[in-house]
Order: C-alpha cells, then sequence, then structure tokens
C-alpha cells in the first residue's frame, strides 16, 4: 500500500465551547496507513489539549514503528500519552478512533463516541463500531436509536489523563467497503441524513449552526 489514499476532513465549530476540540491527524508507511480522529470533552477543561496530544502522539508512534504498528503498537503509546498527561491535564478526558490500514485490513482502536463507518452508494452510512455510552451499555441500541437518547452523552469508556482506560479493537476485510468514515458524535448523533449529505457533498457550511463541534472524515 505505497499510494496514500485521499482523505478530507470535514469538521464544523460548535457552540458549546469557545475552542474547537475536534482534531485528525493521518501517517503513511510503505506498508500501513494510520488515520487518527479525537474529540475532547466538551466538559473538561483539557478536552481540546487531550485530543490534540492523542492525535499527535499516535501518528508520531506510528512513524516510529517501522515494524507495523498495530493493536500492540497502540496499546503501548496509548499508555505512554496517558502516564504523560496525567500529571500535566488530570482531568483531560477524549473519545478516539485510529484506524490502521494495510491491502487487505482495516484495524480500528476506540474509545468513547467516536466510530467507524462504510459510506453507502446513496451517501448513507452503515456505522460499524459500538460507541460506549451509557445509552447502550446494557442493551445495543442501532446508532440513530443512540442519538434519540440523552444518555449517550455520559461515556463508559473514553481516553482519560488520569488513568487508562483499555480501548476496544475490531478487524475489518478492506474489501467491505466503499469508503471509510470516521466521525465524531456531533456528526453522527446531532446531523440528519440530509445534513450528512450536504455536509459530506461539501454543500453546506455548518460552522455556528450546530451545538456541537461536528467533524468527519472521508478515506477513499
Amino acid at each position: 500500500m505505497s499510494k496514500f489514499l485521499d482523505h478530507s476532513w470535514i469538521s464544523f465549530q460548535g457552540k458549546l465551547t469557545p475552542d474547537k476540540r475536534d482534531f485528525y491527524g493521518a501517517a503513511a508507511q510503505e506498508e500501513e496507513q494510520c488515520f487518527v480522529i479525537a474529540d475532547g470533552s466538551t466538559s473538561s477543561p483539557y478536552g481540546a489539549e487531550t485530543a490534540q496530544a492523542i492525535t499527535r502522539k499516535v501518528l508520531a508512534c506510528f512513524n516510529k514503528d517501522a515494524k507495523g504498528f498495530g493493536q500492540d503498537g497502540a496499546l503501548v503509546c496509548l499508555k505512554e500519552l496517558q502516564n504523560d498527561l496525567k500529571m500535566k491535564y488530570t482531568s483531560g478526558v477524549a473519545s478516539y478512533a485510529i484506524v490502521i490500514l494495510s491491502a487487505d485490513k482495516v484495524k480500528v482502536i476506540w474509545a468513547g463516541d467516536c466510530c467507524l463507518g462504510n459510506l453507502n452508494d446513496d451517501l448513507s452510512i452503515s456505522w460499524l463500531t459500538p460507541v460506549h455510552t451509557l445509552a447502550n451499555a446494557t442493551t445495543p441500541l442501532t446508532h440513530e436509536e443512540i442519538a434519540e437518547n440523552a444518555d449517550r452523552h455520559i461515556l463508559t469508556r473514553s481516553f482519560k489523563c488520569r488513568r487508562y482506560v483499555e480501548p476496544d479493537y475490531r478487524e475489518f476485510s478492506l474489501a467491505e467497503f466503499n469508503a471509510i468514515i470516521l466521525a465524531t458524535d456531533g456528526f453522527w448523533a446531532d446531523l440528519s441524513f440530509k445534513d450528512q449529505s450536504l455536509a459530506l457533498k461539501g454543500e453546506k457550511n455548518f460552522n455556528g449552526l450546530v451545538h456541537d463541534d461536528t467533524s468527519v472524515l472521508l478515506i477513499n
């Protein structure tokens, strides 16, 4: 996989915080590519700093690991970051999703309410990873059902600077995807299907119109 896949970061500033708290990054090696999104908690004074630190650290670890990053490398990297930040940003919290692409696999490591999806031909999205929220903690729900549940704002798993939290992990076949979507909750929960389509096509600017920061990474 020597060709860096085309990707677009579409991100809008929300009204909840004066600073923007959604971040992304991408890097490529000869055999793998790495994409990261992170969404800093709006209730944490260090949400933005934590989300940005996740993005920078994961890409730095990926670029340094010539043998293939993978799940083990990501876990070591995240543990190192948590240890580095526990005194600096003690109350920092963020959701994140890391995707590692090889010639035939899509590996995803995530915690919180960022998620992975497959973009369908009609621009609808099939969401493939469950989010870690109280809304679906005991009963499996669709993303559409979770979006209507106020308990989705309570995370059951996330990156916490105070203590290490193990992320989730899954693998998919790259052949399953038309295009890969990584999204923050502002995108999958707050935007309607119509508005998601408008955002993906670049036909509407939602800056200042959305409650929460709203971001999506499209990987072709």
